[in-house]
């Protein structure tokens, strides 16, 4: 009997230290900026940014469990709840299959939005995927953050960005690379994880918000 070999493995921007980088950012977009509103720095000089092509069922499906997971996490921080935007999701698209023809995980050099990324890897190559998995591993990171000492940390910057309270807005793709590699960008506007906004954008669960974790199952 053939046996499956599961890895998860989630990156956050940790290219640069993260205090130089957020002082980028800001200097670039200001806190709180959203493309909306005339925010947002371009990509890099080869990275794609519009995916051209059209979303399958299967797609579109993970993004709604994408969507639904994040609301559900931020639902028990007492969070606004996300909204999809389309032109994010064929952002974020245009990412995952270019990690997916790379085959590894890297974050664009100058992304327009907060980005977090998952892989999933089976030897089963039909093996299927559900967008919870992804979510469910960047919030897991809440086990290592410190309220009493609020502020950006590479074990965190997932669960941060998840249930970031000035981000408004989600888009997510998701490739099947080589060999049974699977690909879930989600990116976020405003972006968080701002330096000096941690107390206020990341709020504590509320009691009782985490009783019932197979709602959204």
């Amino acid at each position: 009997m053939r046996l499956l070999v599961i890895f998860l493995i989630a990156f956050f921007i940790a290219a640069v230290p993260a205090s130089a980088f957020i002082k980028i950012i800001q200097k670039e977009l200001g806190e709180g900026r959203s493309r909306r509103k005339g925010g947002g720095g371009g990509g890099g000089a080869h990275e794609p940014e519009d995916f051209q092509g059209v979303f399958t069922r299967s797609m579109r499906k993970l993004q709604r469990q994408v969507l639904r997971r994040h609301n559900y996490y931020r639902r028990r921080h007492g969070c606004q709840l996300l909204r999809e935007d389309e032109d994010m999701n064929r952002y974020a698209q245009a990412w995952a299959l270019e990690l997916a023809k790379k085959g590894r995980m890297q974050h664009r050099t100058r992304p327009k939005y907060g980005e977090n990324l998952f892989m999933s890897w089976s030897s089963d190559m039909n093996k299927p995927i559900h967008g919870k998995q992804a979510v469910d591993s960047w919030y897991n990171e809440i086990k290592d953050y410190d309220y009493g000492r609020p502020g950006f940390s590479s074990k965190t910057g997932h669960f941060t960005q998840v249930v970031w309270k000035k981000s408004k807005y989600l888009g997510t793709g998701v490739a099947r690379g080589r060999k049974g590699a699977v690909f879930i960008v989600s990116v976020y506007d405003p972006r968080g994880n701002f330096m000096g906004r941690f107390p206020q954008n990341v709020p504590r669960p509320m009691d009782g918000g985490g009783q019932q974790q197979q709602e959204l199952a």
